[in-house]
């Protein structure tokens, strides 16, 4: 075989050489490149020539190499350094302008613009509306004035000549002590047209000069001031005789049987009613300065201001002036006159706008971005009557403790459903539980379900706004342990702006019960209303608002009577009810238009009952895409879509008819006292959304060291239902029979803690899981101060 003669693999053959003399070429390139730019650079191009030739020459390029870089450089440019760095410089700094001219005219400007629209439109309409209520006012006053420019004239009274003669009160003073010298003198009954026509006569011309207006307030002080020896009660009320002849003396007083007395109380003309508001604003008006520009306070001072505003409105607005009840507690006042209503819209109107922090009435509200809560506040810069600027407040009037105004009647639905543990004990207290009470929040109400031994105490620990209680529903009483009623007596104290008895001979300062707040409801069994009228009349707490006891009467009760032989006290309305069984419950004790409340009887060792609140149906969930597109061919007003949020039908301008969703069930709460057979309340109770229920007792081997050896489950049922009480398994099953939703237990024995504790997490972990066993579902053991949102079940 004849071998292949490779010339390209004999070393030193022209190929190799030419492939060496290639790579070592392209090398060479690459080093001019690098050096071209490394020259084009305006770091390098101002350096003097030789620095750079040397330079060049270190890095390996040849004298010929570097004379043809140097040639073939472009020339640097005329301008200095500096100059350059100027240029970049404006570059960038128009480049960032042209971006904040952008972010400016796109995001800012319309903000800026819908901001100061805002405080304009607010400004506008706060002060019309203030010019509208300075209107009312002064027309109110200068009906006042024509009103008492007018002396009162005899109606169905007739004064005799000797008092028709006078002019003036000294001139009926001068009779009164004319008797002393002329026994004839007939003086023992002073017409009450003669007190009328003298005492405004006489105020009328001592205040020529001042240009105000006598009030019936003022009236009556005066003649009280004139007539020290009148019987007056705060200068309203006067005691005069019906016989013929009486003597005035403290003496002939006593021996005048009480069926010849008459009270009479002068009620003012229907348009002069609105005196006593009047007066009140004259002094808001001296409480906050007018004329001064407003200053750059701080927020603080600002919210301060806004405060102290509203809250003085607000006293006006739900604290009309009335007189004193006559002595027997009833009130003669008469209703307010359309006069004062119309002010009193006015003032609402005027509050709620100052209220608003938020902007006011603006076009593409979305847009707008800025701090709604400190622009509301800036826009009150705007008003003459709110500058915000330090200033000397004056005491406004007193005001009641508590305001409740119940607005469930009045809305549409519930809101937000909350409970509150507020005391998980049973008949005895622990330092982890307190005596059995829950609060249930129904959007703004709070609504309380027993009420042991400090359930103040653990209302001021939770969120639970004290104020806001309306009703209280009561299981049963229970003594001696009262572990569901023995802190009621203390939080009506609280509640309703109660205070001690007075020193003798001074006037009792509650006498005058404010029924413009409405009355705190109590439910509860036979009993309650005994309980709550003692309570009070032995601890001599007198009340500042009222409140009403309804009972809810078992088939063995009485049908009337208050089972107590203590009259009703006079902050205690007399329209409470005793509610009577009808098929074996109590059904709709309270309803309204979004909730209701039913009760039935359950087992215990003394009556005790169990409460079912139901919610009325609710709007259901509404899909806009499945209506605007019809409201926006038709051309129909958007607003339309409150009456499709609320289920109604709407027929459109061509005649389509559109049907809003289907309103969903309500929410159903069913709370339980004690009890070992809540049977009888089943058939309200069924399908409940929450069942709350007692365990006072578990049988807990290995758990619980309390747990005696020779105990089995069924020794410790029966030992429980014995005392009418149940346990976690018969939670458990009633909670599956009426088909409950969720299942919270309570009414914890004295020995199962209700702390963080690991014994205490173990054990309430071995209840709940005794009651889930039966249930079929999670099962909570509820502590105290525990809170629970209850939303909606899934349809």
């Amino acid at each position: 075989m004849t071998p292949t003669n490779d010339a390209s693999s004999q070393p030193g053959s022209a190929s190799s050489t030419q492939a060496t003399t290639s790579g070592q070429r392209d090398s060479r390139d690459e080093l001019i490149a690098k050096a071209r730019s490394f020259l084009s650079s305006p770091q390098v191009q101002y350096q003097d020539v030789a620095t750079k030739r040397a330079f060049l020459a270190e890095k390996g390029l040849n004298a010929v190499e570097v004379e043809e870089l140097l040639r073939t450089l472009p020339p640097p440019s005329n301008l200095p350094i500096l100059l350059l760095g100027l240029a970049r410089l404006f570059s960038w700094l128009a480049g960032g302008s042209a971006v904040l001219l952008f972010v400016y005219k796109y995001l800012l400007l319309p903000r800026v613009t819908q901001s100061t629209l805002a405080r304009r439109s607010l400004k506008s309409h706060q002060l019309s509306l203030m010019r509208q209520l300075n209107a009312s006012i002064a027309t109110t006053k200068q009906s006042m004035s024509n009103a008492f420019s007018v002396l009162p004239r005899p109606d169905i009274y007739k004064e005799p000549e000797i008092y028709a003669r006078c002019g003036s009160v000294p001139d009926i003073v001068n009779i009164i002590e004319a008797k002393k010298v002329d026994p004839e003198v007939d003086n023992s009954r002073i017409p009450h047209v003669t007190l009328l026509r003298c005492g405004i006569q006489d105020l009328v011309k001592s205040q020529e000069n001042d240009n105000k207006c006598p009030t019936t307030e003022t009236l009556f002080k005066y003649l009280e001031s004139q007539i020290p020896w009148l019987l007056t009660d705060e200068g309203l009320q006067y005691e005069v005789s019906d016989s013929s002849v009486q003597e005035s003396s403290d003496q002939s007083h006593a021996d005048t049987p009480s069926t010849s007395m008459s009270r009479w109380t002068y009620t003012a003309p229907p348009t002069p009613d609105a005196a006593p508001l009047l007066k009140s604003y004259q002094s808001l008006s001296s409480a906050l300065p007018k004329g001064t520009k407003p200053g750059k306070g701080p927020l603080q001072h600002t919210l301060q201001a806004m405060s102290d505003f509203t809250g003085y409105i607000s006293t006006q607005v739900y604290l009309p002036y009335r007189p004193p009840p006559s002595g027997l507690g009833v009130s003669t006042a008469a209703g307010a006159n359309s006069v004062e209503e119309d002010l009193r819209k006015e003032i609402r109107a005027l509050k709620g706008l100052v209220l608003n922090r938020v902007l006011y009435s603006i076009p593409n509200r979305r847009q707008v971005t800025t701090s709604r809560y400190r622009l509301g506040v800036k826009s009150l810069r705007c008003v003459e009557l709110d500058p915000i600027i330090p200033y000397k407040k004056e005491t406004p009037p007193a005001a009641p403790l508590r305001i409740r105004m119940s607005s469930s009647v009045d809305r549409p639905s519930i809101g937000s459903l909350n409970v509150t543990f507020l005391g998980t004990a049973s008949a005895q207290p622990s330092s982890t539980r307190n005596h059995s009470a829950l609060s249930l929040r129904l959007g703004s109400d709070v609504w309380l379900f027993d009420c042991g031994e400090a359930t103040q105490h653990q209302l001021q620990k939770s969120n639970v706004k004290m104020g806001r209680i309306e009703k209280i529903f009561i299981t049963h009483t229970h003594a001696p342990s009262g572990d569901h009623i023995f802190g009621l007596i203390p939080l009506m104290a609280s509640l309703l702006n109660g205070s001690g008895g007075v020193a003798e001979g001074n006037a009792d300062p509650r006498l005058d019960v404010n029924t413009d707040i409405p009355a705190l409801e109590i439910y509860g069994p036979l009993g309650t209303r005994a309980y709550v009228r003692n309570g009070l009349a032995y601890t001599y707490t007198n009340l500042g608002a009222s409140y009403v006891v309804h009972e809810l009467r078992f088939p063995t009760d009485p049908i009337d009577g208050d089972n107590t032989s203590l009259p009703p006290l006079l902050a205690e309305c007399r329209t409470g009810r005793n509610i009577q069984q009808n098929d074996g419950s109590w059904r709709d004790i309270y309803k309204d238009n979004v909730v209701s409340v039913s009760a039935a009887p359950i087992h215990h060792s003394v009556p005790c009952v169990g409460y079912v609140v139901t919610e009325a149906p609710v709007p259901g969930k509404m899909d806009p895409l499945k209506y605007v597109p019809e409201l926006k061919r038709t051309k129909t007003p958007m607003s339309v879509m409150r009456q499709l949020q609320l289920g109604e039908t709407v027929t459109l301008n061509d005649g389509t008819v559109l049907q809003g969703p289907p309103r969903r069930k309500g929410r159903k709460v069913c709370i339980l006292g004690d009890t070992y057979d809540p049977s009888p309340i089943a058939p309200l109770a069924l399908d409940t959304d929450l069942l709350i229920h007692e365990a006072t007792n578990a049988h807990l081997p290995g758990v619980d060291p309390n747990t005696k050896n020779t105990d089995t489950y069924e020794t410790v049922e029966d030992r429980t239902k014995s005392r009418g009480h149940s346990t976690p398994q018969m939670a458990g099953t009633f909670a599956k029979r009426i088909g409950a939703k969720k299942l919270i237990l309570n009414h914890f024995s004295a020995r199962y803690p209700g702390d963080d504790s690991d014994e205490s997490r173990t054990i309430m972990n071995a209840i709940g899981k005794l009651a889930a066993d039966n249930y079929g579902q999670e099962v909570i053991c509820a502590t105290d101060l525990m809170s629970v949102e209850l939303g909606f079940s899934a349809p």
